[in-house]
């Protein structure tokens, strides 16, 4: 880099920017003053006075004059000053020195522009690489997860006599053997711990990459459970949610904040929140696609929420 901070770069940008400004104004005050001892060497030329205007300032470009280029300087017209010729022509010289000037100002400008431009971007890239590095490891760090199902049925009995002689007791009674069915039907699954909070089953593991395989064993229990139970009048339904954190983050505490994610009305489908989806894109799952469910005023705060989705 030629300089080392975007203030500086800035600052050196603009200083080229007043150099080209002054070299117009340079410009314009030289072309000015062509045009009146032009004016003022023809007024003599036919004869005349000249402009009166200049009567103080001639005498100081013919001392100019005689001090760079000597003192026999003479024109071939004895009534126009040799002096004021010569200084036409020196102006009409550096009006076209101040152009190439300009001109060269203005390519290292944007040759500089350019530069800086490709630095910033590249500094940007660089450090765009280095958020998504660090983002990436401390991504990869959680390699924990929970898997909560919560578990809810309803009698689908269309007599309603025999509807009215089930109380709630027995529903209770009839919750405790589906969800004691599931688990017998998923506790076979290995490398993963379980446990229970009313009636949400907790699955626990410390390897990420096994999302896919107990995800899988579970909806399959699942839909297995809920047409056994189709035959004996009970609708079952089941919210499944998915948290992923390090292994620090212990299950209670990722299951905690999981769990609001039971109060959406989205039976049968698996969410989660930004960190899942995140995690799962750089994991070896690729069963599911995670997309988009909604935003949601999740305890106060509208949260992204995601599903889990088998792929077709």
């Amino acid at each position: 880099m030629l300089f080392k901070t975007r203030k500086a770069q800035d600052k050196f940008l603009k200083g080229l920017h007043i150099a080209s400004q002054s070299l117009i104004f340079v410009q314009i005050v030289l072309v000015v003053m062509i045009l009146f001892v032009s004016l003022h060497l023809f007024l003599l030329l036919i004869g005349g006075k000249g402009i009166a205007l200049l009567n103080g300032l001639i005498p100081i470009i013919k001392s100019l004059m005689v001090f760079f280029f000597g003192p026999n300087i003479q024109s071939s017209q004895p009534q126009v000053p040799g002096e004021l010729a010569l200084f036409v022509l020196v102006c009409i010289f550096l009006v076209y020195v101040c152009y190439q000037l300009k001109e060269v100002d203005k390519k290292v400008f944007e040759a500089l522009e350019n530069r800086f431009e490709q630095e910033r971007i590249e500094e940007e890239e660089n450090f765009n690489k280095e958020l998504q590095q660090e983002l990436l490891e401390t991504t990869l760090k959680m390699n924990s997860f929970v898997i909560a199902v919560q578990i809810k049925i309803k009698s689908i009995l269309n007599d309603p006599v025999k509807a009215s002689m089930i109380t709630s007791e027995k529903m209770m009674e009839m919750k405790q053997r589906v969800l004691s069915d599931y688990f017998d039907s998923i506790k076979s699954i290995s490398d993963v711990t379980f446990s229970k909070d009313k009636d949400v089953l907790i699955i626990y593991s410390t390897n990420f990459d096994e999302l896919d395989r107990v995800l899988v064993v579970i909806q399959e229990k699942l839909d297995e459970l809920i047409r056994k139970f189709k035959q004996e009048k009970i609708l079952v339904k089941a919210k499944i949610a998915v948290n992923t954190g390090s292994s620090d983050i212990t299950p209670k505490q990722l299951y905690t904040e999981v769990s609001p994610l039971f109060g959406l009305n989205y039976p049968g489908q698996i969410l989660c929140f930004g960190n899942v989806r995140g995690r799962y894109v750089v994991s070896k799952n690729n069963f599911y696609e995670v997309n988009i469910n909604g935003k949601y005023d999740i305890e106060g705060h509208m949260e992204t929420v995601w599903a889990l989705v088998k792929k077709r």
